[in-house]
């Protein structure tokens, strides 16, 4: 077991040694972006799952709106509108302290599912949590997780 890992590990340098520099940063970012995720606590403000997404990054990431805006899959234009409107509801660092669950960044990167159904989905057939537990955790009502994943399911064509 130990000798197909030294392996697996052997191929996995001769790849990463085979990408140009461009693609060896984009793997990196990658990585930590699945390690670092966003924390769940986040969901819990006023805000839309988009703008707390935006702040969050952005406030307290440091990141720009460009760098945003290519995690997210979403034009500029539309996070730059996003985070204007969450500045005028909200003010301050968003909540960051709850790390009980992160959630991965890419979730949020297929257009065709809003950010509450990826979310849903996500804590719902990744993770294995009940609506019970799923609402308790984004501050939402039972019903209104129940419907979001079941209008996931449509959209997924799994109902």
């Amino acid at each position: 077991m130990v000798k197909q890992k030294e392996e697996i590990v052997e191929i996995i340098v001769q790849l990463v040694a085979s990408l140009s520099a461009e693609e060896k940063q984009k793997v990196l970012e990658l990585l930590l972006e699945k390690k670092e995720g966003l924390p769940i606590s986040i969901f819990r403000s006023k805000l839309s799952g988009l703008e707390a997404i935006v702040v969050y990054l952005k406030d307290n990431k440091g990141k720009n709106i460009a760098e945003i805006g290519k995690t997210l899959n979403r034009r500029k234009s539309t996070l730059y509108t996003t985070y204007h409107k969450a500045k005028e509801k909200f003010s301050g660092k968003l909540d960051a302290s709850d790390e009980s669950f992160v959630v991965p960044l890419t979730i949020f990167s297929n257009r065709k599912y809003a950010v509450l159904e990826s979310m849903v989905a996500y804590l719902k057939d990744e993770q294995k949590l009940s609506f019970a537990q799923i609402s308790i955790l984004l501050n939402k009502k039972y019903s209104t997780i129940r419907t979001v994943y079941v209008r996931y399911l449509k959209k997924n064509g799994s109902k």
